[in-house]
C-alpha cells in the first residue's frame, strides 16, 4: 500500500506493506508471550483453583450466600437458595473442569464470568453498597474486594486471563479433552483389576481335595 507524505514542495512516497489476518496469527505466535507453556499452566491453574474455592466457600455457608443474591432483588426470593446451589455447584465443576482441561470448562467460566459483570453492573447502577458473596461471608478474599467497584475490576481481570486462554490455545492448536476421555480411563483401570480380582476369587473357592491314604 502506498502513501503520499508532503514536504512543503516535495512528495515523498512510502509503501507500507499490507498484513492480513494470518500474518496477525504469525505475529502472535512468534511472541513469547503465547509459546510459554508454563504461563497458560500457571494462569489456568490459577484460575480454575479460584473458581474451585470459591464455590466450595460457598457451598459451605448456603445461606449467607442466599441472602447475597436476595439483596440483589433480581430473582424471587423463594427461588435464592435454589440459585445459591446452583451457583456454588457450577463454580465448582468449571473449575475442577478448567483444571484437567476438559472441553467446555474454560466456556463455560467465560458465560458465568459475563453473568457475574451484568449483576454487578446492575448492582452499582443501582447504588448498592453489599458484598458480592463472591468468596463466601467474612472471608479474607471477600473482604480484600469487598464492595461491588473492586468486584468488577477483579472480573475484568479474569476475563482477560479467560482471553489469553483461549488465544494460547488457539495458536499453539491446542486439543482439550473430551469428558469421555476421564470415563474411558476410570473404566479401563476397573476393567484391568476384574480378571485380578477374579482369579483370586476363583482360588479361593477352590475346594480342597482331602489327601489320599495309602493301603
Amino acid at each position: 500500500m502506498k502513501f503520499l507524505i508532503f514536504h512543503g514542495n516535495d512528495i515523498e512516497t512510502i509503501n507500507l506493506p499490507i498484513i492480513s489476518v494470518s500474518g496477525y496469527s504469525n505475529l502472535i505466535m512468534k511472541t513469547r508471550l503465547f509459546q510459554s507453556g508454563m504461563m497458560y499452566t500457571v494462569l489456568r491453574l490459577g484460575l480454575g483453583s479460584i473458581f474451585l474455592y470459591s464455590g466450595f466457600s460457598k457451598i459451605l455457608d448456603l445461606n449467607a450466600f442466599a441472602e447475597v443474591i436476595d439483596a440483589f432483588g433480581i430473582i424471587p426470593w423463594e427461588l435464592k437458595h435454589i440459585a445459591a446451589i446452583l451457583i456454588s455447584a457450577a463454580e465448582v465443576l468449571v473449575g475442577g473442569g478448567l483444571i484437567l482441561e476438559i472441553k467446555g470448562a474454560l466456556t463455560a467460566i467465560l458465560i458465568m464470568l459475563l453473568g457475574f459483570v451484568l449483576v454487578l453492573s446492575w448492582g452499582f447502577y443501582m447504588g448498592y453498597d453489599i458484598d458480592c458473596g463472591c468468596f463466601g461471608e467474612n472471608d479474607p478474599v471477600g473482604e480484600a474486594f469487598h464492595g461491588l467497584k473492586s468486584s468488577l475490576i477483579r472480573d475484568g481481570a479474569f476475563l482477560a486471563v479467560v482471553l489469553y486462554l483461549y488465544l494460547w490455545r488457539y495458536v499453539n492448536r491446542f486439543q482439550q479433552k473430551s469428558p469421555l476421555h476421564y470415563f474411558a480411563k476410570i473404566y479401563l483401570s476397573l476393567r484391568r483389576s476384574w480378571p485380578i480380582q477374579s482369579k483370586s476369587v476363583e482360588f479361593q473357592n477352590r475346594p480342597v481335595s482331602a489327601p489320599e491314604k495309602n493301603h
